[in-house]
């Protein structure tokens, strides 16, 4: 299962992401459960008091989300900002899905597929060299990467970190427990950043084993 992006328009942020067949099956398989969550009305009563800007994201990353299931070329274009609403679609359809006890087993991959590509916009950070801060031999280059990346960031752009690496590097750091205030901003901030994507992903895993509970005992009923 794989999926990958790269820029085409680096001032506008238009992606041009591929993926392989097992990717846009997660999709599918993902995508009318998640139409169902997000138009159960105890969902939309939850939903609706948080305005019609967070309505509308949420409707245009489920438009994304179709895109990556129907697109039979296994190719799409979108702007940056349309794929960072398709990921925060499906954290928090996911999420809300676990409040109504529906099915969640097809999320898990499909939300990190995303993760491996969404990137947020990321504030400025003074950070210290990050052979100051880490041994590299003990953390992946991934990290590694994406800290010297924030450090070296120039110009008005900001660079494209992986959702993925971001939460890589919140764990990394709060293995460590920094003391410096400029690593223990960055931990803070990392921290909000991935807060619901970690509850997410700890919730899916307490519905598949609540889900396969519940399918358990209806074959022992169905036996008895």
């Amino acid at each position: 299962m794989n999926i990958n992006c790269k820029l085409k328009d680096q001032a506008g942020r238009f992606l041009v992401v591929d993926y392989d067949a097992q990717a846009q099956a997660a999709f599918t398989k993902m995508l009318p459960i998640a139409h169902k969550i997000w138009r159960d009305p105890q969902i939309q009563e939850v939903i609706r008091p948080h305005g019609i800007a967070l309505l509308s994201r949420m409707d245009a990353g489920l438009t994304v989300l179709r895109q990556f299931s129907i697109n039979a070329a296994q190719m799409i274009e979108i702007p940056e900002a349309d794929l960072q609403a398709a990921f925060e679609a499906a954290v928090i359809i996911s999420e809300a899905g676990v409040a109504i006890e529906k099915d969640l087993s097809s999320f898990p991959d499909v939300i990190m597929l995303l993760a491996k590509i969404a990137s947020p916009v990321v504030p400025l950070f003074p950070l210290p060299p990050a052979a100051e801060v880490f041994d590299r031999d003990l953390i992946s280059p991934e990290v590694w990467d994406c800290f010297e990346r924030m450090r070296h960031r120039s110009g008005a752009t900001p660079p494209r970190l992986a959702f993925l690496n971001l939460y890589q590097l919140w764990f990394v750091l709060t293995q460590m427990r920094p003391t410096n205030d400029q690593l223990k901003c960055l931990l803070q901030y990392l921290g909000e950043l991935t807060g619901l994507f970690r509850c997410a992903m700890g919730s899916q895993a307490t519905a598949v084993v609540h889900l396969v509970k519940v399918a358990k005992k209806a074959r022992q009923r169905r036996k008895s």
